[in-house]
């Protein structure tokens, strides 16, 4: 299916992403509060990814396959998420270098993830799942779109948070 080829693309570059994100969250392990904080995002961006990966896998059964058709709301999250992520975590490597070098630059991360939550469709999850019961997708798709839902929200939400 060239749709879930496309979206593993995106799965594998922001899976690259994760990684250079990790680096620089070691480089900038100086255990202060913003240090901590970015760890902490770090987790949910690697959750994030997990349930992604997990998504998509379950994209190969023929019975959740409909969920990916081009019509349905689950391709505009993905993208959207994709989007989100790539964003966020961009912002991120920049926030972690920063932290390095003894800058702790807030203003600029939280603009670019104010600017970056535009991508990211936190209304669909309900509308997602609603199709994806009315397609009569198997339990397991179901809790595999609820792990992915729960761990975008825990991403999006966790930049309300304060470093501490």
């Amino acid at each position: 299916m060239p749709l879930l080829d496309g979206l593993n693309e995106k799965l594998l570059n922001f899976t690259m992403d994760v990684v250079c994100l990790e680096t620089a969250i070691a480089d900038a392990a100086t255990g202060s509060a913003e240090a901590r904080w970015l760890e902490r995002r770090g987790v949910a961006l690697s959750l994030t990814r997990d349930a992604l990966n997990a998504m998509l896998a379950a994209g190969d059964d023929p019975a959740v396959a409909i969920l990916f058709a081009t019509d349905g709301a689950l391709t505009p999250y993905l993208h959207g998420l994709f989007l989100y992520c790539d964003a966020v975590t961009g912002a991120m490597v920049r926030f972690a270098t920063g932290i390095s070098r003894g800058e702790v630059a807030w203003a600029p991360l939280r603009e670019r993830v104010s600017q970056a939550t535009h991508w990211y469709f936190d209304g669909l999850p309900r509308e997602v799942r609603s199709e994806a019961m009315c397609a009569g997708v198997p339990t397991s798709a179901l809790d595999t779109l609820d792990d992915l839902f729960f761990a975008a929200c825990f991403l999006a939400e966790g930049f309300d948070e304060r470093a501490s």
